[in-house]
């Protein structure tokens, strides 16, 4: 008979222990980020061998269930590919500061271009999204030979990356790393390898030392999440000489922020690299209902994105393309794009200066996000709440990534900026 682990984990296989602790994650037992014993102490709970248990952490980890972080042990994932029992609504005093923006920014245009849509759409020619998209690549140097469009920022990456890597190869990314980027490598069964970075992006020497044990490396040009960092000009070119050491490495360049972001954009990779793809979103612009995602890249990783989204994927439907159209060149558009990015803009120093008032380091310098580096992030982030913040913790790639939190403007306001900054410096003193 089975002895069984903490919160009714058992088995004998591997399989069957595997499984015991996804069915343990899906009714609630095991919550997210929760810690999970070392393969030995649950061998000898379970009276298996230690090899047995190895397996089945194995194969959690390939499937994104559990992550492991050095010293800090094996945990449940933060967001494990598992139905769970729906979260707890946020209380009302809660403010939550991890979103980037406010739901009903772009609804009053995007009733508008309904409308305006709406009577041309019996007779309407097919829409060339993909060329207005191009072009404005290029206008950012990216040349590519096309475009594809797809749902969401996550589902590009996880095909980009689902056609080139296989389980077990690494992938460089910025540490501390976007939540996205993260889930995809983890469900995909791909090990991160961390690359520090500044106020301006990945660091040229840490790129220089993860490069030679790395497939494909992730960077973020703008808007870094969670830092805000962004890549200069001269930092840019840093980063091309870098990479042109290594030509096989799949450079994908990460712009979570799109549009929003509010700042230039200068590309990483070298035209005529052999693997490439540019990751643009259009989420923080026009939110979850349309928040399409769109990929430039080399010929043979462009095929290959649009392959598997025809057979695999669900390809956007004509009113969501002539939507999206619509919206890039819609006046009204451009200019809630031009007030949100002031906006953000204006919050953020805000609450720099806030934070440095009371001797507290705050960075950013694209979108809402500011990063505060802490000692201990979870502590600090659960303290945060009970003063009725909702903030995220840096997701970190390993033992020796740097510890923070991520705070979004988009919600804050003068006299709110000053209370965070408050309850702040009294949970760091306390």
């Amino acid at each position: 008979m089975d002895n069984p682990g903490p919160d009714g984990v058992s088995g004998r296989r591997a399989t069957d222990i595997s499984d015991s602790v996804e069915n343990a994650i899906r009714e609630g037992r095991l919550a997210p980020g929760a810690n999970l014993p070392t393969v030995r102490a649950l061998a000898d709970q379970l009276e298996v061998s230690p090899s047995t248990v190895s397996s089945a952490y194995r194969f959690l980890r390939q499937r994104g269930v559990i992550s492991t972080h050095g010293r800090g042990g094996t945990r449940v994932h933060a967001r494990p590919p598992i139905e769970m029992p729906p979260p707890e609504p946020l209380p009302a005093k809660v403010r939550d500061l991890t979103r980037t923006r406010h739901e009903d920014e772009i609804a009053p245009t995007l009733t508008q271009v309904l409308h305006d849509l709406a009577d041309r759409l019996v007779s309407a020619d097919p829409v060339d999204l993909e060329d207005r998209l191009v072009k404005d690549f290029e206008i950012d140097g990216i040349e590519t030979p096309g475009v594809v469009v797809v749902g969401s920022a996550r589902e590009a990456l996880d095909r980009i990356l689902n056609s080139q890597l296989l389980p077990g190869d690494r992938v460089g990314i910025e540490d501390p790393s976007a939540a996205e980027i993260i889930d995809v490598l983890n469900l995909n069964g791909l090990t991160p390898v961390g690359i520090s970075v500044d106020e301006h992006g990945a660091i040229p020497t840490n790129l220089t030392e993860a490069l030679p044990g790395v497939s494909a490396c992730i960077l973020t040009p703008r808007g870094h999440d969670p830092t805000g960092a962004v890549i200069h000009a001269t930092r840019a070119s840093e980063l091309r000489t870098v990479l042109r050491a290594a030509p096989e490495v799949s450079l994908i360049e990460w712009d979570p922020l799109g549009p929003v972001a509010g700042v230039d954009y200068n590309p990483v990779v070298d035209p005529g690299r052999n693997r490439w793809a540019t990751v643009r979103s259009f989420e923080p612009m026009f939110g979850d209902r349309l928040g399409v995602a769109a990929v430039a890249g080399d010929s043979v990783t462009l095929a290959r994105v649009r392959g598997r989204v025809e057979r695999l994927g669900s390809p956007l439907s004509a009113l969501v393309r002539s939507v999206v159209d619509e919206l890039l060149a819609h006046p009204g558009a451009t200019q809630r794009l031009a007030l949100t990015t002031r906006t953000h803009g204006a919050r953020r120093v805000a609450l720099v200066a806030e934070l440095r008032a009371r001797g507290i380091q705050g960075s950013g310098q694209a979108g809402p996000w500011v990063w505060v580096p802490v000692l201990d992030q979870d502590r600090v982030t659960k303290m945060l709440f009970k003063r009725g913040w909702l903030v995220r913790a840096g997701d970190t790639v390993g033992s020796e990534s740097p510890h923070g939190i991520r705070i979004s403007v988009a919600r804050l306001d003068g006299s709110l900026t000053r209370r965070l900054a408050d309850d702040l410096l009294e949970v760091l003193a306390a």
